[in-house]
């Protein structure tokens, strides 16, 4: 009930503030990873927004113990992981319990930080671990406009054109060889080609 509340709140600051417009749609039931670019703070609340189901985010330790956030953190059932790049084996356990109920698992596969341009940074392995483990699907999202409504930095967003668009979900290891460590790598790979070529298709829009 909480992030409805919170989604419903933020609905007419999406649509009128930013402009939010949403292209495509994700899955109308059953688990899989919500994989996108990550260049502002704003990201996961837009991409929450725009997805028609209820997002379980993955979210870095230190912002999740924050004393005065950690209570919404909590209630929006994020999911901690630490941030010292190294496997977090109590997360991926959350993410594969969620993904086991039929929920979705949102990552943004760039890991901590934000790149002060706004550029696709390289993927963390975290994303087509668990997918790999779940045996879910990955469905890409392309996030366009944050980065100018809320660079790093800035505390407040701007008014602007913010765009989410989602692209056709995959499987790790559809079409590849090789161990199972060849295919995940293949599949961080896959999926941030299909980021990028999502991002590209939102810059020709």
């Amino acid at each position: 009930m909480f992030y409805w509340l919170v989604k419903i709140l933020f609905w007419p600051l999406g649509r009128a503030y930013l402009g939010l417009k949403v292209v495509g749609k994700v899955p109308r039931r059953g688990p899989f990873i919500l994989a996108a670019n990550h260049c502002s703070w704003l990201d996961p609340v837009v991409l929450g927004s725009a997805c028609a189901r209820p997002v379980r985010f993955l979210i870095s330790r230190r912002l999740y113990d924050r004393r005065a956030q950690r209570w919404f953190y909590r209630w929006m059932r994020t999911i901690p992981v630490r941030d010292s790049g190294e496997a977090d084996h109590g997360a991926v356990r959350q993410a594969l319990r969620a993904l086991r109920r039929g929920q979705i698992v949102g990552i943004f596969p760039e890991g901590v930080g934000l790149d002060s341009g706004g550029r696709l940074r390289s993927p963390r392995p975290g994303a087509a671990l668990i997918a790999a483990l779940a045996e879910v699907p990955i469905v890409p999202a392309a996030i366009d406009g944050t980065h100018e409504a809320m660079p790093k930095g800035r505390l407040w967003p701007r008014p602007g054109r913010v765009v989410v668009t989602f692209g056709e979900p995959f499987m790790i290891g559809q079409g590849q060889s090789g161990g199972r460590r060849n295919r995940r790598e293949g599949g961080a790979e896959e999926m941030m080609r299909r980021i990028s070529t999502l991002m590209q298709r939102q810059e020709r829009a």
